[in-house]
């Protein structure tokens, strides 16, 4: 018996980038997030937090979905085909 992997394929960049955002993103955490660092006096830390995230996360994150659009393959299976020390067991 073989194991059928089914994956999930996106007709157009438009659906690949709403798919992505649905899963990386929720509402209540976009909303809540600024407002208990407001609300306890870290504004500063939301600038820092923000200029971090547009020069760190960002681009890491597309560099993953790159690789994996590259590499047919998502998450662990990307990084395991990259170097496979990292595999583990």
């Amino acid at each position: 018996m073989s194991k059928l992997k089914i994956r999930l394929t996106t007709n157009s960049k438009q659906n690949f980038m709403h798919f992505s955002s649905c899963l990386v993103l929720s509402f209540p955490d976009i909303w809540r997030f600024p407002y208990l660092c407001y609300k306890n006096g870290g504004g500063v830390f939301l600038i820092i937090y923000f200029i971090s995230m547009a020069f760190c996360g960002i681009p890491v994150f597309l560099l993953e979905v790159s690789l994996g659009q590259y590499l047919g393959a998502g998450g662990m299976t990307t990084i395991a085909q990259i170097c496979p020390i990292l595999k583990g067991t």
